[in-house]
């Protein structure tokens, strides 16, 4: 399949985008995924089986506008809105912890505001984010809180096996992102329309994460928080 696509030069080049009948799903490996949506010069693949959309890598944004839309988040501890928000995991991911227990923020960003919300919560913290704490943990944790980040992810199953790899048996994962929704995605949703924001999921998706990793699923509002237990 061809698509053409132009670009503020007027100038017009030929892209080639997935095979779809050759290729599979990044998370279940299904061959059910077709092309859902489209809109904003992106294009949207459905895996029909465990309802994972995936934007095409011929889409993505660099690395480096990657990063300096991050760095222009303004996301501080004295912001009692962003507080509010990172509090709904901490309170429910809180149930299924014991006090001075060690977890890491994975995918912090510039400024680990929830790993201060943590730590006065009696939790010891740590961070990596690739593009700010980009030193790789050689140990294990008692706990991960990963929000707002699985959307950025191109390659959710890898991140997924990276992540198990830095838990300890029974560890438990929290993940905030928010679930899609058919009539919302084909809107105006601003969620779809942040160039970063290139994989969405339904708890669908997340009960078949569940299955092909062997996790156990504690608690999900249906909305934007999945726990998981290793």
């Amino acid at each position: 399949m061809l698509i053409l696509i132009e670009f503020k030069n007027n100038s017009t080049i030929k892209m080639e985008l997935i095979m779809f009948l050759h290729k599979k799903c990044p998370i279940c490996r299904s061959s059910s995924i077709e092309e859902f949506f489209e809109a904003e010069k992106r294009k949207y693949i459905l895996c029909e089986n465990c309802e994972f959309i995936f934007v095409p890598k011929q889409f993505w944004i660099s690395k480096t506008e990657e990063k300096l839309r991050y760095e222009q988040h303004k996301n501080h501890s004295n912001d009692l809105g962003y507080i509010s928000f990172l509090s709904q995991i901490v309170v429910t991911i809180k149930k299924f912890l014991k006090d001075g227990s060690y977890g890491i923020d994975y995918g912090c960003g510039p400024n680990s505001v929830l790993s201060d919300i943590f730590k006065k919560e009696k939790m010891h913290m740590t961070q990596y984010d690739p593009f700010f704490y980009p030193k790789f943990p050689n140990k294990k944790f008692d706990f991960l809180v990963s929000t707002e980040t699985f959307e950025h992810l191109q390659n959710p199953s890898m991140e997924i096996k990276n992540i198990l790899s830095i838990i300890h048996s029974k560890g438990v994962i929290g993940i905030m992102t928010a679930f899609w929704e058919k009539d919302i995605f084909i809107k105006d949703w601003h969620y779809r329309k942040d160039k970063t924001h290139i994989s969405f999921y339904t708890f669908r998706t997340f009960e078949c994460i569940a299955d092909i990793f062997k996790l156990k699923i504690l608690y999900t509002d249906k909305k934007r928080i999945v726990i998981f237990k290793k």
